[in-house]
């Protein structure tokens, strides 16, 4: 993974549209219609699927396809879910999505296959800590409890906005876009539906790291920090309902740790902000 603290955001190249594999169409079928049955599911969206990364003199260079937010219901959101009916790879008996992508890459025991080799949907997350001072200038970071219907991490404690990139059709084939400028032109629509706030009340976007979250397959997932230009108690009295979110926010003084479970985003988050203080 590369630090995007040193790097840069990157740039990403669209070259073409990820196939979704046909080993594993029975099982998205039976994933859409469990997590709609369970109320856990939104419409499908245009995201961008990481097909293969390397960081340059340059910078982070990203090779980008266009993927279907049910590919990722299908695969990296369900790794550990029982197929329908197990896939064999040469002499290897696969019961789930994550064996069979380890198994299809040709990698032994618990390491993970490259983006080059996998066959999960990979699609790009976005993980945002939201930060405040309070009226001793200390910062506080805000996390929140998502509900038993969260698509991703439901029943814990999370980072306040948390969601899928989407991308627009003016982004097309063949063209080189900055990573940066997708994520900003998706973010204040995200931040205003998960949290009821306006980009307006906060400064600017500060990327922590691009990391690859291991509970996912190897996802990739950039983490940032955008901290509010309001004291703390000013923005905890604006943060509003949120279909994925329930209960009242909490916070956390930079630096201070916590017993309460807390999802692997939110868990990393706080590890990578205190790595990056201490640098």
């Amino acid at each position: 993974s590369g630090n995007a603290v040193d790097h840069g955001w990157g740039n990403a190249v669209i070259k073409d549209h990820y196939t979704f594999p046909a080993e594993l169409i029975e099982h998205r079928v039976a994933m859409l219609d469990r997590m709609r049955k369970e109320g856990r599911i939104k419409g499908s969206s245009r995201i961008p699927r990481v097909a293969a990364h390397q960081v340059t003199e340059n910078g982070p260079s990203f090779h980008i396809q266009i993927a279907e937010y049910y590919d990722q219901v299908g695969t990296n959101l369900t790794l550990d879910c029982k197929l329908p009916k197990p896939i064999t790879v040469g002499n290897i008996i696969c019961k789930t999505v994550r064996e069979w992508d380890r198994a299809q890459a040709g990698i032994q025991g618990r390491s993970l296959p490259t983006f080059e080799t996998s066959r999960l949907a990979n699609t790009i997350g976005v993980g945002v800590g939201l930060s405040a001072r309070d009226n001793n200038n200390v910062k506080h970071f805000v996390y929140r409890y998502r509900t038993p219907k969260a698509p991703v991490y439901p029943d814990t404690w999370h980072l306040p906005v948390s969601f899928a990139l989407e991308i627009d059709p003016s982004v097309v084939g063949g063209e080189q876009y900055n990573i940066e400028t997708l994520i900003r032109n998706d973010f204040p629509e995200e931040l205003a539906a998960e949290t009821q706030l306006l980009r307006r009340d906060f400064g600017s976007l500060r990327p922590i790291a691009f990391c690859r979250d291991l509970t996912r397959g190897g996802k990739p997932q950039f983490f940032l920090e955008l901290e509010c230009k309001l004291p703390l108690a000013d923005l905890l009295a604006k943060i509003g309902a949120s279909q994925e979110y329930t209960g009242l926010p909490r916070t956390l003084p930079d630096g201070v740790t916590t017993s309460l479970p807390m999802s692997p985003e939110l868990a990393c988050f706080l590890a990578l902000t205190s790595s990056v203080k201490r640098a």
